[in-house]
């Protein structure tokens, strides 16, 4: 019997990608799914062309946009009440037919997998990994796993990770029910990450599964790391962790968060040759945006101390714990930047 699944496509003037991306959910192995589109107030057709040419697609239009936690949020409420698993699955990509056959299967190894994470490939050039799954750094923050590096049979086997990228995501629905949903203060980027450390703290696997494939645009909305992503990355971090951590825990990331900038500036000169890089305009800009979202982070310390309250109490949040997991799922120097 198939466990019905819910695949949830949170949209934001996407038109260019979504002929592909749905096209390839209809040529999925596995039958017993919905798939929820959610429009956060597209401009540019979007609504329009999926009603007309993918009839099968539940659309849930947004009056505002909701960024990326909040349209999936919403994706998930209306989801058919009997879905065992809810996949978050981003619009600039195409699906492997296997691809949630397999992310199922996976799923239905173990009771306390509450969650699985799809092998990314590049959607240019399919020999490139995107993501396999989360590893985490000691700054608590977490990286994809083999991004840039050639799919090679290291990324053939199915393993535990820390947790999945939210661009092709399995979810256990009552892992979810225990948990929570995506923070929805967020809006975009890192939200996967604080989800799966509220996940991994309260005791739920996360399986890496290598015969479930995705290729992936990558950021096609924005483009990657642009300064606006890299605002939300920078804010939504530190939000992660005055919600989610002690203060010696916290104290301990800001202290290896300087470490990785330590080692990606050495890395990227190594790479570049090219100090003065560091002084022209679009590195300046970037550089902006990331002290722009960290300020903007410290103004909401008390908030989000208080708002994590009930999580820092209910799971067991200590510093013995989060070290188990950042040591069995620490992420490898080589991802620390794209090859």
């Amino acid at each position: 019997m198939q466990h019905k699944v819910s695949v949830v496509i949170p949209n934001w003037n996407g038109k260019k990608f979504l002929p592909l991306c749905l096209s390839s959910l209809r040529n999925q192995t596995y039958a017993n799914f919905e798939i929820i589109l959610v429009d956060n107030n597209s401009k540019d057709g979007s609504v329009e062309l999926v009603a007309q040419n993918f009839p099968e697609v539940i659309i849930v239009t947004n009056k505002v946009n909701r960024g990326f936690a909040g349209g999936v949020n919403d994706g998930i409420h209306r989801a058919c009440n009997d879905s065992k698993y809810i996949v978050v699955l981003n619009n600039d990509t195409k699906a492997d037919s296997k691809w949630l056959e397999k992310l199922v299967e996976g799923a239905e190894r173990q009771w306390n997998i509450g969650m699985c994470a799809s092998k990314v490939l590049k959607f240019d050039k399919a020999s490139i990994i995107d993501s396999a799954g989360l590893a985490i750094y000691r700054d608590l923050d977490g990286f994809r796993r083999g991004r840039g590096r050639t799919d090679t049979a290291e990324f053939d086997t199915m393993k535990e990770v820390f947790g999945p990228v939210g661009s092709a995501a399995l979810y256990r629905k009552s892992m979810l029910d225990e948990i929570g949903l995506f923070d929805e203060d967020f809006f975009a980027y890192v939200e996967d990450i604080e989800l799966a450390w509220r996940a991994r703290l309260a005791g739920w696997k996360c399986m890496y599964i290598p015969t479930s494939v995705i290729y992936h645009v990558h950021s096609g909305t924005l483009g990657e790391d642009s300064p606006k992503i890299l605002y939300y990355k920078a804010r939504n971090k530190f939000y992660m962790i005055f919600k989610l951590f002690n203060m010696w825990t916290t104290i301990k990331s800001f202290f290896y968060y300087n470490i990785r900038f330590i080692i990606v500036a050495v890395k990227i000169k190594k790479r570049n040759n090219s100090p003065t890089q560091l002084l022209e305009y679009p590195v300046l800009m970037k550089s902006f945006a990331i002290m722009r979202g960290t300020f903007d982070a410290f103004k909401s310390i008390s908030k989000f101390r208080k708002k994590g309250e009930k999580f820092r109490y209910s799971f067991t949040f200590s510093d013995g714990r989060v070290e188990t997991l950042i040591e069995e799922f620490k992420v490898d120097e080589k991802d620390l930047i794209p090859a």
